[in-house]
């Protein structure tokens, strides 16, 4: 028994010794700006930095960028500070729960604005160490650091952040781990701006033909099927009373990715029955998405496209 528990001691005290490193060491590795890290923890340390607080937010994923705050800002009253509070990938869930802290945190909301698609709202989880919610706004600390630890016990992420340390080079098949280039620019009120922006208007042909070779607008899933009916229609009622009891003035904006005919009328009609008409933005079946020139690739609409949308919204 004695010989049998050293030998299991034997075994483990690597692990411990390596998890312990990891915990010691991870904030600094996800620092590095080339490590594909967590928007929306960073998002919210500069928020709860922030001396002025905001008192208008952009929520959603990273198809809200192209809706600037800087250009929000123009719609709002003078004294209105907006802030993109968006997170990769997040869905209906995790922009519940942002409202939530919002509220507990007794920040000022006046306005929200919040950007929805297919994938945003038919997904509920929290999972992942770029995707999941700052410990705050999930108040679970121990799963926070548990998926942030998972990654250093995946080959695939171990090998590609060794390799680049070493090699500073970006290979393909660091991909969704390393980052081959910084894709963004930092604005006003916490905005990204695409750096493929400025490509297109550099040499949209050369742009767009590089798009075509590299199947930038492939089309991957039925867009029109609502997974979960339940759990959706719960998240938006709970928005709806969240932002109802607290004033804030709401509006919602449905947007989709290139080439999709449409989400699907059983989809809208669970917005619907919730929120008020004025309140729906449905922006799904509008023409813009038939025109690569909108897009950046598949999934991410241009600026011009989220201006636009800001000034039919304010008309």
């Amino acid at each position: 028994m004695i010989r049998f528990l050293k030998a299991i001691f034997v075994f483990l005290l690597p692990l411990l010794v390596y998890t312990i490193l990891i915990l010691i060491f991870k904030n600094e590795i996800f620092k590095h700006p080339k490590i594909n890290y967590n928007r929306t923890y960073l998002n919210t340390e500069k928020l709860i930095q922030l001396n002025q607080k905001p008192t208008s937010f952009i929520l959603g994923n990273s198809r809200s960028l192209a809706i600037t705050s800087n250009e929000w800002k123009k719609y709002l009253a003078k004294d209105e500070i907006p802030f993109h509070f968006d997170g990769s990938r997040e869905n209906i869930f995790q922009i519940r729960k942002k409202i939530e802290f919002l509220i507990y945190k007794k920040l000022k909301v006046n306005n929200l604005l919040i950007v929805l698609d297919y994938e945003s709202i038919n997904d509920f989880s929290n999972d992942g160490h770029i995707y999941q919610l700052h410990p705050d706004i999930s108040n679970s600390f121990f799963n926070f650091h548990l998926n942030e630890i998972k990654p250093f016990y995946n080959i695939k992420f171990l090998s590609s952040l060794i390799i680049y340390f070493i090699s500073n080079k970006y290979y393909d098949q660091m991909q969704g781990y390393i980052l081959p280039e910084e894709g963004f620019e930092k604005g006003n009120y916490n905005d990204l701006i695409f750096k493929a922006e400025n490509e297109i208007r550099s040499d949209s042909i050369s742009y767009y033909l590089k798009a075509e070779k590299n199947n930038y607008f492939k089309i991957k899933e039925n867009f029109s099927k609502l997974k979960d009916y339940k759990k959706l229609k719960s998240e938006l009622n709970l928005i709806n009373e969240l932002c109802t009891s607290n004033s804030i003035n709401t509006k919602l904006i449905i947007v989709s990715p290139y080439g999709i005919e449409s989400l699907g009328d059983e989809i809208l009609n669970v917005f619907y029955s919730i929120f008020s008409k004025n309140q729906i933005y449905d922006f799904s079946k509008d023409s813009y998405r038939f025109i690569k020139g909108n897009y950046y690739e598949f999934s991410h609409f241009r600026k011009h496209i989220g201006d636009e949308f800001l000034r039919k919204i304010y008309k």
